[in-house]
């Protein structure tokens, strides 16, 4: 099916692609409905049984990315209150209680056993540790549970980097299905963000200018009946675009919105506050700085998405950097300028994905013989998943355009469904060492 898939799309390039175009709306003539963003707030929590989550979850010892459905110990207080952490399904954030009382919640804490250099990010700590290492953005701290002061240090630590102020905006859209929709019932979606904004108020408006710019305009798949093909195919055709630049970050959450809803007529407001997940898609987005000097600022971006009836979950994270004087997101070209086709910069980034291969999959050996296994990664980056015995070799890899600058190294995109035949796989960011990255970019340290 993904062979097909893929000469499907090469049949559409080979014939031509309509004129791409841009359509400017006002978002103030756009009714919308923006609330302040609460973890536990607006929602109706969820209600199903637990034989809905037991293909993934065999009860609290058994974690799988995170999404462990019912609370995990990570310690306890000084008065002998346990700590919990359990992954709110319907929020999509992890939420740290102190006895019955919620302490904090948020899409991008995480917590490891001390020492685990496991780097997914929502790896939570072994039961009953005291020892506990928070993580958030990019940074860590070993917090000890039975501290008198663990509150105030865990509050503190998860506060907003200094310099930042954290903003968070929540909307609902409804669903009116097609008269030709398999559907014969409507849903909602409900889609969060959280950001931490620069409290300079030229900086702050450099980020808003970028989140107008690449965040807003919403892109509509138009379905064309090709000649001699068996069904329709899909492309881009037109960019909805706002007439104007968000005044404030709740203004941003509300032209993302404006754009849906003019570009995807069948979505409307949905009047209510709550969201009954019978019918429901949900996703959270957190933008949390990670780096800043000069004009360059990066976010690392973390999302958790589930489909209708609280399936599909999918979660992970992305890096982007913005450049504060252009108000444009930067690329690797313009982090290696001049030297994105180099043959040192491929083979550093092949080095990169081999070890990022080797720290997240398992079985590696039996996949990937030793022998074979650089052979095969190459031609699955050349030609994805399917790829037999093609023979690629190191000039064959295209370095992605998407690319950050970390205080570690440079995070470059890595398509993870090039190693999956499920085309659903989340993408990964790997980590390009400074030092592997000399000689390649007048950032390196």
């Amino acid at each position: 099916m993904k062979a097909f898939l893929l000469l499907a799309f090469s049949a559409c390039a080979a014939l031509g692609m309509p004129a791409q175009k841009t359509v400017y709306f006002n978002p103030d003539t756009v009714a919308t409905d923006v609330s302040v963003w609460q973890a536990g707030k607006n929602i109706i929590p969820p209600d199903f049984p637990d034989l809905l989550y037991d293909e993934y979850f065999n009860g609290a010892e058994e974690i799988w990315l995170g999404w462990n459905h019912k609370p995990v110990q990570v310690g306890v207080t000084a008065k002998g209150e346990p700590v919990t952490v359990v992954y709110n399904h319907v929020t999509h954030q992890r939420e740290i209680y102190v006895g019955d009382r919620l302490l904090f919640a948020d899409n991008e804490v995480s917590f490891a056993v001390p020492g685990d250099k496991h780097e997914d990010p929502l790896t939570p700590a072994a039961v009953n540790c005291n020892k506990t290492e928070v993580g958030y953005g990019d940074r860590t701290t070993i917090l000890n549970t039975t501290d008198r002061d663990f509150e105030t240090k865990l509050l503190k630590f998860v506060a907003p980097a200094e310099g930042f102020t954290r903003e968070g905006y929540c909307y609902y859209l409804g669903y009116i299905p097609e008269p030709e929709d398999s559907l014969d019932t409507g849903g909602k979606s409900f889609v969060a963000y959280t950001m931490e904004l620069p409290s300079d108020p030229k900086l702050r408006r450099s980020v808003l200018n970028i989140l107008g710019k690449y965040y807003v305009p919403h892109t509509e798949e138009t379905y064309y009946s090709m000649e001699g093909a068996d069904e329709s195919f899909s492309y881009s055709t037109t960019t909805y675009a706002s007439n104007r630049e968000p005044r404030d970050f709740r203004d941003a959450i509300s032209m993302m919105e404006a754009a849906a809803m003019v570009s995807i007529p069948h979505y409307r407001p949905w009047p209510s506050d709550t969201i009954p997940l019978s019918w429901a898609t949900r996703s959270t987005k957190q933008f949390t700085p990670v780096y800043h000097k000069g004009d360059v600022l990066t976010y690392k971006v973390s999302f958790s998405d589930t489909y209708y009836v609280g399936g599909g979950f999918a979660s992970g994270v992305s890096y982007v950097s913005f450049d504060t004087k252009k108000d444009e997101i930067m690329t690797t070209r313009d982090i290696f300028p001049n030297t994105t086709d180099s043959l040192k910069l491929k083979e550093t980034y092949l080095e990169a994905v081999m070890k990022f291969m080797e720290s997240r999959m398992d079985s590696l050996e039996e996949y990937y013989p030793q022998e074979k296994r650089r052979q095969t990664v190459l031609d699955f980056l050349k030609d994805g998943y399917f790829a037999e015995n093609t023979g690629a070799t190191v000039d064959d890899i295209t370095i992605p355009e998407q690319a950050a600058i970390t205080n570690e190294g440079v995070r470059i995109l890595l398509p993870a469904s090039v190693f999956s035949d499920f085309g659903e796989t989340p993408d990964a960011y790997i980590l390009l060492p400074w030092k592997s990255l000399k000689g390649l970019t007048p950032f390196a340290r």
